[in-house]
């Protein structure tokens, strides 16, 4: 691919994932610290309709990567399909945003139908957004570039979430934060549709979204993924463990941010420096994929999410530059692991446009499968104790918060080490 046709490509990709992202990432930053502390819920009671739906959002995944199979096939379907899931889950957002305006009694029915329809808007949006990676991508140096493309937007809408929401989260008034959830929400609909109609737009284009005819570095690096049988199993069971353990972390950011952190700086920014950390990172990680390939990337993102755990969680508490730097470090790491997921599920899809909504149906099954778990987990850890308490509650947020992900970490990086291992053998 040229330099300026996959420019423009990762551009309208791009803006099409940050308006995605807007959505993914208020479910998983805000929609915990919502549901408990606006809308009312208990801890338990927000882990178990969160975990629930996340599990029913894995099974549309599951159920539209196989229904789609036979229409997403190319850029121009993909979007299509794209906008339809956006425009569903625009109106279910929203809807879900408004529930601490109504009366208490309708509350949970109200949350739990609006996140069901919700989950099922994302995942018809979610699945052919994914796939359209593998209808515009031919070899590692372009997977590394969309990937890292990928999450350098969904960065920036982490970034625009933080910063707008991080004032609303250290309000007293519980009304008026209702109320700027849901305008804040309506906003958030707007940007998302616009996104993902611009993509749509632009797949028409033949010019620049053509049709998907891998290179020969394609039938090369699929055709060494091919001889390992366990290639895109490892990489299912490995977006697994990321999505149990990373939640732990990001769902526990509103909370660390309104009870952990002092007033100040880093109170109003931790969660802005993890999103930074995001961003700025992915251009590191995309010459990394390019120059020494995304299995070898992955290792190494794992080892430094290993680092980053251990860092935040001696450090995190002290607040000022400690907090801010110990987020940043998280942030870059994780971003450095989602960008090698990622790029290495279009790899395993590169050689079959046939069944690539398939198996990014079957990706983010076992992705929304982890988090639903992780959050019925969390739902318990927190009803353990106080988190709203300055000192013990900051101590217990920062261990869950390392050594969950610090965990995953670890098994990440030695089934990836295993898994390099054996292609290179086989080669």
């Amino acid at each position: 691919m040229d330099f300026l046709h996959g420019k423009v490509i990762r551009i309208v990709y791009g803006t099409a994932h940050f308006g995605k992202s807007l959505f993914w990432d208020a479910s998983a930053l805000l929609f915990a610290f919502y549901l408990t502390e606006i809308v009312g819920f208990s801890a338990q009671q927000m882990g178990w309709i969160l975990g629930v739906t996340l599990v029913l959002n894995a099974g549309f995944d599951l159920f539209i990567g196989f229904a789609m199979n036979s229409f997403v096939t190319n850029a121009r379907a993909a979007s299509i399909a794209h906008l339809a899931g956006i425009l569903i889950a625009s109106a279910a957002f929203v809807s879900f945003c408004g529930i601490g305006l109504i009366p208490e009694d309708f509350r949970y029915a109200g949350a739990l139908i609006a996140l069901i329809i919700f989950r099922l808007g994302y995942a018809i949006g979610d699945v052919p957004q994914n796939a359209f990676m593998s209808f515009i991508s031919f070899n590692d140096s372009d997977r590394a570039r969309i990937a890292a493309t990928r999450y350098v937007a969904a960065g920036i809408a982490l970034l625009v979430l933080t910063l707008s929401f991080s004032p609303i989260i250290r309000l007293d008034d519980v009304d008026q934060q209702a109320d700027l959830f849901f305008f804040a929400a309506v906003i958030i609909a707007i940007i998302a549709i616009s996104c993902s109609t611009l993509l749509a737009l632009f797949s028409r284009d033949r010019h620049v979204f053509g049709e998907h005819v891998p290179g020969p570095e394609s039938h090369q690096n699929a055709n060494c993924n091919g001889a390992n049988q366990y290639f895109f199993p490892v990489l299912l069971a490995s977006v697994a463990v990321l999505s149990l353990v990373a939640p732990a972390f990001n769902n526990l950011e509103a909370y660390f941010t309104a009870y952990a952190l002092p007033a100040g700086a880093a109170a109003a920014y931790f969660m802005t420096s993890v999103a930074v950390g995001k961003v700025i990172s992915q251009f590191l990680w995309a010459r990394l994929g390019a120059s020494i390939g995304l299995l070898n990337t992955l290792q190494f993102a794992a080892f430094t999410m290993v680092m980053a755990c251990i860092v935040f969680g001696t450090t995190a508490r002290q607040g000022g530059v400690f907090a801010l730097g110990s987020g940043a470090f998280f942030g870059a790491a994780y971003g450095g692991l989602l960008m090698s997921l990622w790029g290495l599920c279009a790899k395993a899809t590169a050689l079959t446009p046939e069944s690539t909504a398939r198996r990014f149906g079957m990706f983010t099954f076992f992705s929304k499968m982890g988090r639903s778990a992780s959050m019925i987990m969390l739902g318990y850890l927190l009803g353990l104790f106080d988190y709203t308490e300055a000192e013990m509650g900051a101590f217990y947020m920062s261990l869950i918060m390392s050594l969950i992900p610090l965990t995953g970490a670890v098994i990440i990086f030695a089934v990836s080490f295993k898994l390099s291992g054996s292609e290179q053998t086989e080669r």
